[in-house]
C-alpha cells in the first residue's frame, strides 16, 4: 500500500474532524479577488524590472484547464529563476512592492514560515492551523517558489534530492518544535497514522532544536542552488528536487497564457511541465481526490 503524503493525510484530516473548516462559497470568492489583486501588483512590479515571473504548480495547471483559479482551489503558486528569485527579494525588501504587504524568506537573520517567498496582505487573515503560535504574518499570501539549476537526472540527482528532502523535513520539524501548537497536536493524534507522523516530528524537531529553524531554512536554500546547466528544478514543489527536475527550456523562456483574465507567463513547454506533475492533468478528479485549503480562521476587509 503506497504510503499518504502528508497534504493527503492533511485533507483525510480535515474532512474526519471539525478543528479546521472549509471556506464558504463567498469567502473563496472574496479570497480569490483578493489574490487576483495582489498578483496584479506583483506582476506590475515584475513588468517595471524585467523580471520574468510565471505560474508554477496549481496556478499553472488553472490557467491552461480553466483559464484561472481550480474552481475548488484557493491559492497562488508563482516561480522565479534564482537570479530574479534575488533581484525580486530586493526589491520588495526596499519597500517597491508598497507598505500593504509583509512578507518572510529563509535568510540567516530572520525566521521565515516556509523554505520559500511568501507574501502577506496586512490586515487580512487567513490562518492556517500550524500558525496559530508561529510568530509569522497571517494574512492572506502569495508563494513564490525559486527555480533552481539542479544536477541531470541520474544518481547524483537523486543524491542531492534525497538529503534535501531530508533537510526540508527536519526544517519543518523543528518549526513545529520551535512554536508547539495544542490545536494543531490534538488535529494530528486525531488519526492513530498521523498520530505517529506527529510524534516522530516532535522528537526529530527536538533534536534538531539545537539548531534554530532560521538557519535550517537558510542553509537548506543555500543547498539546494547550483551552478548553472541545462536542468531546472523547484525543491520545495509537490515532487521535489529529483521529481521536479526537468530540461531548462520546459522552464524558460516562457510563455503567454490568461489566468481570470489577466495575461501571465506559463512555463515554456507547458505541456510538459503539466504532464510531469500531474500525468493527465487535462481530466477532472473526482471529488475525494480533489486538493482543499482548511483554515482555522479567515477576513477579508470588503
Amino acid at each position: 500500500m503506497a504510503i499518504k503524503e502528508d497534504r493527503e493525510l492533511m485533507t483525510q484530516l480535515a474532512h474526519s474532524t471539525n478543528i479546521l473548516r472549509e471556506l464558504t462559497d463567498n469567502e473563496s470568492l472574496k479570497l480569490k479577488n483578493v489574490l487576483l489583486k495582489m498578483l496584479n501588483d506583483i506582476l506590475s512590479l515584475c513588468n517595471r524590472h524585467n523580471i520574468d515571473i510565471i505560474l508554477v504548480g496549481g496556478s499553472a495547471l488553472g490557467a491552461i484547464r480553466h483559464k484561472g483559479f481550480i474552481p475548488w482551489d484557493d491559492d497562488l503558486d508563482l516561480g522565479l529563476s534564482r537570479a530574479d528569485y534575488t533581484k525580486f527579494i530586493k526589491l520588495i525588501e526596499s519597500g517597491a512592492l508598497g507598505s500593504k504587504y509583509e512578507f518572510t524568506y529563509p535568510n540567516n537573520k530572520t525566521d521565515s514560515k516556509n523554505l520559500f517567498l511568501k507574501i502577506f496582505l496586512k490586515g487580512s487573515k487567513n490562518v492556517e492551523i500550524t500558525d496559530i503560535t508561529s510568530p509569522f504574518p497571517k494574512g492572506i499570501f502569495v508563494d513564490i517558489f525559486p527555480i533552481d539549476y539542479a544536477l541531470p537526472p541520474g544518481w547524483k540527482n537523486k543524491i542531492k534530492g534525497f538529503i534535501s528532502n531530508i533537510w526540508a523535513y527536519l526544517s519543518v520539524s523543528v518549526l513545529f518544535y520551535q512554536y508547539p501548537n495544542k490545536e494543531y497536536e490534538n488535529f494530528m493524534c486525531s488519526n492513530s497514522e498521523s498520530a505517529k507522523r506527529f510524534r516522530i516530528r516532535k522528537l526529530l524537531g527536538k533534536l534538531g532544536s539545537i539548531i534554530p529553524h532560521r538557519l535550517w531554512a537558510y542553509h537548506y536554500d543555500s543547498f539546494i542552488q547550483h551552478k548553472k546547466t541545462d536542468f531546472l528544478t523547484i525543491s520545495s514543489g509537490r515532487k521535489h528536487y529529483s521529481g521536479e527536475t526537468l530540461n531548462a527550456n520546459i522552464f524558460f523562456p516562457s510563455k503567454k497564457a490568461v489566468f481570470e483574465g489577466i495575461q501571465v507567463n506559463v512555463p515554456n513547454n507547458i505541456d510538459a511541465y503539466l504532464k510531469n506533475l500531474y500525468g493527465h492533468y487535462m481530466d477532472i478528479p473526482p471529488i475525494e481526490k480533489r486538493e482543499r485549503h482548511y483554515v482555522i480562521d479567515f477576513m477579508v476587509n470588503d
